[in-house]
């Protein structure tokens, strides 16, 4: 809590709650150090229709896991980060402030990573062998020899398949899996054993292929529908929105 004394957060007066402790932190939030985000949003004129399909797919991503693809909103307004991305590492165009460059090649690889949820053979659910999965309680990842061995984890979400950030320290997948990696950062412009991204520290990292949102509802009232839910810090409210409703509009964007 930024500008708060810690003698004022000390003297709180909570009902049914006492603050044990409080002290300035040494370091500066960054960018990702939070654990979640909660959302309520309000869509409206929405038919009916729509909202009894929503509410059925709504139970589907609840159980099987949300596709945690990066929004439209990380390619840029014009769509074309990524595109930037790949000139700027080929030296065809030139940008000087860095954290405008970290955000181009975050474009790039989020673009590859869509592409490899997309080509994904299996439902989000289901382990494939060389597979990285991902524990979601604390982010480690291991390798997949065994799918049938390691698939009831899986069923009940305590892991999932990983894709790729890609950038110089990832670390592969084996098998099919690292094949159809390694085609499609080929296919999106990038080395796949040269990922050195210049003037930027990009180190790569593997990402859930799903995510599971929490607390998620649906309450309507007339045409209008509001959805509540959480998402883990990095997944997109408007992909969650997307796989309920399609398309929608933005109305605060016109």
């Amino acid at each position: 809590m930024p500008g708060l004394d810690p003698e004022r957060a000390r003297a709180l007066d909570l009902p049914g709650a006492r603050v044990l402790e409080a002290a300035r932190h040494p370091h500066k939030l960054r960018t990702g150090q939070l654990r979640a985000n909660r959302f309520a949003l309000t869509l409206r004129q929405v038919p009916t229709e729509s909202l009894a399909r929503a509410r059925e797919r709504l139970d589907a991503v609840c159980a099987r896991g949300l596709p945690n693809r990066f929004g439209a909103q990380r390619f840029g307004r014009d769509h074309d980060n990524a595109r930037r991305a790949r000139r700027l590492c080929a030296g065809e165009i030139r940008v000087r402030d860095r954290r405008e460059a970290r955000f181009l090649i975050s474009a790039w690889q989020s673009e590859v990573f869509n592409a490899v949820l997309a080509a994904r053979p299996l439902p989000l659910h289901e382990l494939e062998a060389g597979d990285l999965a991902m524990r979601h309680d604390s982010g480690g990842v291991f390798r997949v020899d065994d799918p049938a061995l390691e698939q009831p984890r899986a069923e009940v979400f305590e892991i999932s398949p990983t894709g790729p950030v890609f950038g110089p320290k990832m670390t592969w997948p084996g098998g099919e899996v690292a094949a159809r990696e390694r085609a499609l950062i080929a296919e999106h412009g990038a080395d796949p054993d040269a990922l050195r991204l210049p003037g930027v520290r990009a180190r790569g990292a593997r990402r859930a292929l799903r995510v599971r949102p929490l607390d998620a509802r649906l309450e309507a009232s007339g045409d209008a529908v509001r959805l509540c839910f959480e998402l883990p810090a990095g997944s997109y409210a408007t992909v969650l929105v997307e796989e309920l409703f399609g398309d929608v509009r933005d109305a605060a964007a016109q």
